[in-house]
């Protein structure tokens, strides 16, 4: 997910990835000091260059700066913010190399970089911070006023060589799947949802919606021990998912006895916790008659 400047759609589908071709890691001796990075030839990427215009071309690479880590991509989510980047629904630079959700192994680190080493598997919290305004200086970096998300404003992860800034760069297990580690933001950012809902052991919680994001929010939620954990979906394979990650039960949302069905499994209280996961009026309206009095909805699709 990217808040760089509309919320994101969540993705439709299962988590695709990309992987690019193998090849030998590219390295270099890292920078002395704070000096202009030189050309590291080109490479490969995938490019918007507008509304149903994405191009596989060569793009000029460079080395890192001081502060900067060179990746090499291994796997990149498919993010339903792509899908509206590339149907012209969500503004992005052009042309940018897409892909926000990255994992990758570090092939070379400027000098000022602590805390990793070449050989690292990472991931990449993608947002750019200018460091210096008023809300990143005071822990604030989601309001920074300077704020450019990779692969929308800045260049993203589809692509052989990736720069940016070790301190967004994140170790990963050495044994993790890359695909598995591409995962990592649009997992986090279903982590911060649920830390936004606060919800308590022991209560029924609803998730509507069961694609990639709504089936995380199915897995948390049984893991902070609530019962039962409840999904609507209308596409059987993603309800099967939904068990798959743990729900206890599952509806159709277009079974016109769903509702009342699933609110029998609470007592006739109604839900506590409901998780919009898709993004629409209408289930909107749906998680508001189906949460119990004084019940919490997270509106986490848009």
């Amino acid at each position: 997910m990217t808040a760089s400047d509309p919320p994101q759609t969540p993705a439709a589908g299962p988590p695709q990835t990309s992987t690019p071709a193998a090849g030998p890691p590219q390295t270099s001796t890292p920078a002395a000091g704070p000096v202009p990075a030189a050309s590291a030839g080109t490479v490969p990427a995938v490019r918007f260059h507008g509304p149903a215009d994405v191009r596989l071309e060569e793009v000029p690479a460079r080395d890192p700066l001081p502060h900067e880590v060179a990746l090499a991509p291994l796997a990149v989510g498919v993010c339903g913010t792509d899908g509206h980047i590339v149907a012209g629904d969500f503004p992005a630079a052009r042309p940018v190399v897409l892909g926000h959700e990255v994992c990758g192994r570090v092939t070379a680190m400027g000098s000022a970089v602590d805390g990793l080493a070449v050989g690292d598997l990472v991931t990449v919290e993608p947002h750019h911070y200018c460091t210096g305004c008023v809300y990143c200086r005071l822990g604030q970096e989601h309001l920074c006023d300077h704020r450019r998300g990779y692969g929308v404003r800045l260049d993203g992860g589809m692509t052989r060589r990736q720069i940016v800034p070790g301190r967004i760069a994140y170790r990963l297990p050495a044994g993790t799947v890359p695909w598995i580690g591409a995962l990592t933001e649009p997992l986090a950012c279903c982590v911060h949802g649920m830390d936004r809902l606060a919800p308590v052991s022991g209560l029924p919680l609803l998730v509507y919606g069961a694609g990639p994001a709504g089936a995380m929010m199915v897995a948390l939620a049984r893991a902070a021990g609530l019962a039962p954990v409840v999904a609507m979906d209308p596409r059987p394979q993603r309800r099967d998912l939904a068990l798959a990650m743990g729900a206890h039960a599952v509806f159709d949302p277009t079974d016109p006895t769903a509702e009342a069905t699933a609110r029998a499994l609470t007592g006739g209280h109604g839900f506590p916790y409901v998780i919009d996961a898709v993004g629409s009026g209408r289930v909107l309206r749906a998680a508001v008659d189906l949460a119990s009095r004084g019940g919490r909805i997270l509106v986490f699709g848009v």
